[in-house]
């Protein structure tokens, strides 16, 4: 159900959705799964959103303790950030690994509670 685009779901028939012209469902049992997963946040009304910049590097730092982070706004809303980081841990890895290892450093926080970060990953060997 969950991978059923809006596009593809079929008519409004009373109380069912008819996806496809085949499969039914509830609106009860729609109304159940969106209850269960909907974050929390959701329910309380709380914007997850933004980081503070002072997290945000505080994260990079965590993970990366050697790094030189610096960090720029790139809109007044905590919600979009540059990041030029510079660490030894970036030393023998592809651009790709550099900024898994940044991503991973933020705990799931990427696409969340941070919206937006264009990466720029610098190993301190040449």
């Amino acid at each position: 159900m969950a991978g059923v685009q809006a596009t593809r779901l079929g008519i409004l028939g009373g109380e069912e959705l008819i996806l496809d012209g085949r499969d039914r469902l509830s609106l009860y049992d729609l109304a159940q799964f969106h209850a269960r997963t909907l974050p929390d946040l959701f329910e309380t009304g709380e914007d997850p959103m933004p980081m503070a910049k002072e997290e945000l590097g505080s994260l990079i730092k965590e993970a990366l303790p050697d790094a030189e982070v610096e960090l720029t706004a790139l809109a007044d809303d905590n919600d979009h950030w540059q990041a030029r980081i510079t660490s030894a841990a970036f030393n023998g890895l592809n651009r790709v690994q550099q900024h898994q290892l940044v991503y991973r450093a933020l705990k799931g926080k990427m696409g969340g509670v941070l919206h937006a970060l264009a990466l720029e990953t610098v190993p301190t060997e040449s």
